[in-house]
């Protein structure tokens, strides 16, 4: 078993990927190490080339995106140290060995391409912009997200998991490496033209890396971006709907707010319940996929007492709308389906009537979702001991080696 895997996804890189490997081989060549190649699809020769140089060459049958083929990379690899690199000879191999040694200190070793002049002009103004926005969601300390060359620690990628398919992994990995808090480490390097054509669609991959990073935002802040504003919302629906429900009409400053107010307000009141409950459940699927650890909150809205709680809440407004609603219609069948007047009690007990319900659904969808999370917090927990003691013992090392 190797110490260090070199994972390459490739596709359609004819043109490249020989003198890449080339220089790969001679890169590692003096370490323990095994070089993987994924032929993601390809239709050229670029799986008949690697077989000159690579350890390993994997193939996809069809073309499934550059975070399949890092996916199959690592999980036919053997060491313990994993580097990533793209196939079209941009990134120079021989800063292979430097991040291999700050691997020894760090968790996850980014590179930082330090001259821009061979990225196309939309992509240089792309990468700025997610740079400036991953800083700001996740954290990220370092200067280039997006640099196809970077290693990490097995224990990392375990730890994290990765589900983009696409060009959006690097991203992906970022985001968690700097919410998970992990030891990274930045090394300069040098960009240079590519080998061939370029598969990255700037319009296409940009909206796409853009898109995750919305729902980055969501699944990093669920209670700012959902849960805060989803309660400002109901209380606003509630404020004008009970307002209206009790006087009836009102005016401000000439505008006459009546019927059709008071039924925003109580859809405003709907809606802002589902956005509310929306943000625990953005939470909870954010920790049980791994993007983030457990906070406060979310120990909180996993106690079986909310559920509880939550569920006898949905109940009792349940037995106050039922007998309203029930009470109202027979007034209206006793009355011969004439003209029904009492359409704001009508809509209250039906607003209560669909609250009750939404909180009934949400305390079930609550326990199934916190089923999952309970093992995973104590495996994060274990975890999070476990790297303390790791960083712990390799301090313990390098301090008894400068002493020799």
């Amino acid at each position: 078993m190797a110490r260090i895997s070199v994972i390459i996804p490739a596709y359609n890189e004819e043109h490249g990927i020989s003198a890449a490997l080339k220089e790969i081989s001679a890169a590692v060549s003096g370490l323990d190490s095994e070089i993987i190649v994924v032929d993601d699809g390809s239709t050229d020769r670029t799986a008949e080339l690697a077989q000159r140089y690579a350890t390993k060459v994997i193939k996809h049958p069809s073309n499934q995106g550059k975070g399949a083929a890092m996916k199959s990379g690592y999980r036919a690899a053997s060491g313990e140290d994993l580097v990533f690199v793209d196939a079209d000879g941009t990134y120079p191999a021989h800063h292979l060995a430097e991040i291999v040694r700050e691997l020894a200190k760090a968790d996850v070793v980014f590179t930082c391409r330090t001259n821009r002049e061979n990225i196309p002009l939309l992509n240089r103004f792309g990468n700025w912009l997610i740079t400036k926005l991953i800083k700001k969601l996740a954290g990220f300390t370092g200067n280039d997200p997006l640099s196809g060359l970077y290693g990490m620690r097995r224990s990392v990628l375990e730890s994290i998991g990765l589900e983009s398919s696409t060009f959006a992994i690097e991203t992906e990995i970022v985001v968690k490496v700097s919410r998970s808090r992990f030891n990274t480490a930045e090394i300069p390097i040098a960009y240079r033209p590519r080998l061939g054509a370029s598969k990255l669609r700037p319009l296409r991959d940009g909206l796409r890396i853009f898109r995750v990073l919305i729902d980055m935002l969501f699944i990093f802040q669920p209670y700012l971006t959902l849960t805060l504003p989803g309660f400002l919302i109901f209380l606003v629906g509630a404020t004008l709907a009970g307002v209206l429900a009790v006087k009836g009409t009102v005016s401000l400053d000439g505008v006459r707010l009546g019927l059709h107010s008071f039924l925003a307000g109580a859809a405003f009141m709907i809606l802002g319940i589902n956005a509310a409950a929306y943000g625990g459940i953005i939470d909870l699927y954010a920790v049980r996929h791994r993007f983030k650890k457990p906070s406060r909150i979310t120990r909180i809205i996993t106690r079986a007492s909310l559920f509880k709680t939550l569920r006898n809440l949905s109940l009792l407004i349940l037995l106050i709308s039922l007998p309203a609603l029930a009470g109202q219609f027979s007034h209206w069948v006793s009355s011969g389906f004439g003209p029904f007047s009492a359409t704001k009690s009508w809509m209250l007990a039906l607003t209560g009537l669909l609250l009750g319900l939404q909180g009934l659904f949400m305390s079930i969808i609550y326990r199934i979702f916190a089923k999952d999370c309970y093992e995973l917090m104590d495996v994060v927990a274990k975890n999070e001991h476990n790297r303390i003691s790791v960083k712990r013992d390799l301090s313990e090392r390098i301090a008894a080696k400068s002493h020799m």
